[in-house]
């Protein structure tokens, strides 16, 4: 967007000034909630040129993910649960221990509820009696299949 089309925004308040999150400029990339340190990153890779060019935008979200990744905490969860009941375990409930952070090697651990009622994601489970035959490949669960589970058995 050229400079001009921008003031055309903001004069007749499409949007709420030059730092509204919609707009291309530091002040609406910062509202966005990027890290300064993203937009540094962002820079150092894209460099500096005299030739105009066109820049996805996937490269901001790229180094804004690389960033916060390194300090944003980690959590876990499952938005479609499948309940799923295991018959060749005990009747026993134990907790697993897990990373929190797999790619740092100094992150604490947290518990995870194992036994034998767990709930896996609806789309790791590919139902042979209402969808036909799993596709080629399919690595998840399936009726009467098995499967690892991760920091488990």
């Amino acid at each position: 967007l050229s400079k001009r089309k921008l003031i055309h925004l903001v004069t007749y308040n499409y949007v709420n000034g030059w730092s509204d999150p919609r707009m291309p400029t530091l002040s609406g990339v910062r509202r966005r909630g990027i890290p300064p340190e993203a937009i540094h990153l962002f820079n150092e890779r894209n460099g500096i040129s005299k030739v105009d060019s066109v820049i996805d935008y996937s490269l901001l979200e790229d180094a804004t993910r690389e960033v916060m990744d390194k300090i944003c905490p980690r959590a876990f969860c499952i938005l479609q649960p499948l309940p799923l009941k295991i018959r060749n375990y005990l009747d026993q409930e134990e907790i697993l221990c897990a990373p929190r952070h797999p790619s740092r090697e100094n992150s604490d651990n947290r518990s995870i509820p194992f036994g034998p009622s767990i709930y896996i994601e609806r789309d790791d489970f590919f139902d042979t009696q209402v969808d036909g035959k799993a596709p080629k490949g399919w690595k998840r669960l399936v009726p009467g299949g098995m499967v690892r589970l991760k920091y488990a058995y």
